[in-house]
């Protein structure tokens, strides 16, 4: 039941994402909120520690991305919420499996708008930026892209690929 939970939270934040670019602090607290009630009801299996420890882990992992600001905190959180509903080894898997349907969409979107040079070109500037001037700035070119990913796109692949038993 938890797994259908996270899967309607995935679509709910992904609808967030691709209509305002960010994903309402407000949802992220319910979906903590409900996830603490249910874990201390027991309805989460493993209760309150594998709520904990799945909720723990993303944000644990992927503070560097965040540090460097080349992930968002919003998609962070969102991946922290469904930990929460998911438990610690299914947080993990999560994860993993975000990452390879951003990996799989990005590569797909680089090949249809041609802009592979482009992309790496911006990602070795932003580091020598970082190296000569220890200033961290949004991992983001100016005006985006068409290339870009909403990462809450990946997300939701994710949990439907992880409820449906591929990983």
């Amino acid at each position: 039941m938890t797994e259908w939970i996270a899967v309607g939270y995935a679509l709910l934040a992904m609808l967030q994402d691709l209509s305002g670019r960010r994903i309402s602090n407000w949802f992220l607290l319910a979906g903590w909120l409900s996830g603490g009630v249910l874990a201390l009801g027991q309805s989460l299996p493993g209760g309150l520690l594998q709520y904990l420890g799945g909720a723990l882990l993303p944000l644990v992992l992927l503070f560097i991305l965040f540090y460097f600001r080349m992930m968002g905190a919003g998609d962070i959180k969102l991946l922290s919420v469904l930990g929460g509903f998911l438990g610690i080894q299914a947080s993990l898997s999560l994860l993993i499996g975000s990452f390879l349907a951003g990996a799989v969409i990005s590569v797909v979107l680089l090949s249809v708008t041609g802009s592979w040079f482009r992309r790496f070109r911006f990602f070795y500037r932003y580091v020598c930026n970082y190296r000569a001037t220890g200033l961290r700035i949004p991992y983001r070119p100016e005006g985006g892209s068409i290339a870009e990913v909403h990462f809450a796109v990946p997300v939701f692949v994710a949990v439907v690929l992880l409820k449906g038993g591929v990983f």
